[in-house]
């Protein structure tokens, strides 16, 4: 199976550089942003070009469709790569729906639990459509925009764990997207993918125990500059120990870290990613830039709270997680408990952890 025309939705850092980097491998892109974001997207619907650069290398390359027509972005594609900030996912759902067709595989990167989300979003509107909703526990890139239409990918992933619901449709995804880009493996369902995302942990915890430094800087701040210290390190890999440990009464297995792999200056994204100048493209990479940016919204919000709930439901206490929630919400003055994405968001409140994988493997 090969597809020569892919859909990118949402023109952010990761857009953009999905868009620049698969049109410059010869495939055919139909770039969409969605309407109520068409303010920053003018040039590009102008101009349908946009510049790559990496490394040493600069290329610009020309885009297929750019638009802000979700059918017409969605006509005639196998694949559809939704790459928007988790905390915008389900706005963006609301728009695939009106254009998605039998068989169309949806790829959400980097999910966490976005395709489960999307599947109770489904559910609660009562949208019976025959597509595959496929999750990603990674973007394929470290990239950030350093002008109109132009975009650095300062790195790459070096794995990328994918699953799809229903899971027999796994191996489908896996074909198609390992065309499109290295190290992909599939694993055993998409919860397994959302825990096991690196960003959780780095970014996540990596930002909220550096709050005073991202506020007294406004945001001039370099987290694997600056913000990987020996404390940092050891709080996160607590973390990772209690997220392993209910990834492991859940029935499945996420990647196996030592201790030292959290260290600075690069910590689990050093093992994940590779880059062409070593380290010295990780210390180009900013942010975050605010307290309430997407470093912490979308990491403990949106991953880290589903994650302890389901703990719960499994008889796993996690109080270096819980804790973490607790300040985050307090720094980002949101209550990541109510307004991130509980179990109930996910539509797995309320039944037991057999249901839950039942649920996910077979679309019930």
């Amino acid at each position: 199976m090969y597809t020569d025309t892919v859909a990118v939705i949402g023109a952010g850092n990761g857009g953009y550089a999905m868009a620049g980097d698969l049109a410059s491998r010869g495939y055919k892109i139909k770039f969409y942003e969605h309407p109520n974001f068409k303010d920053n997207f003018t040039n590009m619907l102008k101009n349908k070009k946009i510049t790559v650069i990496e490394g040493e290398e600069q290329k610009t390359v020309d885009i297929t469709t750019v638009t802000t027509d979700i059918k017409e972005a969605l006509d005639g594609v196998n694949i559809v790569n939704l790459v928007v900030p988790s905390t915008i996912q389900r706005c963006f759902f609301k728009e695939i729906v009106k254009g998605i067709s039998k068989g169309q595989i949806v790829v959400i990167w980097a999910g966490r639990f976005g395709s489960v989300e999307f599947l109770s979003f489904l559910k609660e509107n009562h949208i019976d459509l025959d597509f595959i909703i496929t999750e990603t526990d990674t973007l394929p890139y470290g990239a950030r925009m350093i002008g109109p239409q132009k975009v650095n990918i300062l790195y790459r992933s070096l794995r990328l764990y994918v699953s799809s619901i229903p899971t027999d449709k796994k191996e489908v995804t896996q074909q198609l997207l390992g065309e499109m880009f290295e190290g992909v493996k599939v694993i055993e369902n998409v919860l397994a993918v959302a825990f096991s995302n690196p960003a959780l942990l780095v970014y996540g915890v990596g930002a909220l125990l550096n709050v005073a430094r991202i506020q007294h800087t406004n945001g001039n701040f370099y987290l694997f500059e600056e913000g990987i210290t020996d404390a940092v390190a050891e709080v996160m890999h607590k973390a990772y120990s209690e997220i392993t440990a209910v990834a492991i009464f859940l029935g499945f297995k996420i990647p196996v870290y030592l201790r030292e792999d959290f260290d600075g200056p690069t910590s689990l994204e050093g093992i994940c990613f590779k880059s062409p100048k070593g380290n010295q493209d990780f210390k180009k990479m900013n942010g975050p830039r605010s307290i309430n940016g997407r470093y912490m919204m979308e990491n403990i919000g949106d991953a880290l709270v589903p994650i302890t709930e389901l703990g719960k439901i499994v008889g796993i206490d996690t109080p270096v997680l819980d804790s973490i929630i607790t300040l985050g919400s307090i720094v980002c003055k949101v209550n990541f408990r109510k307004e991130g994405r509980n179990l109930a968001k996910l539509g797995l409140a309320g039944i037991n952890q057999k249901e839950i994988i039942n649920k996910i493997v077979d679309r019930l």
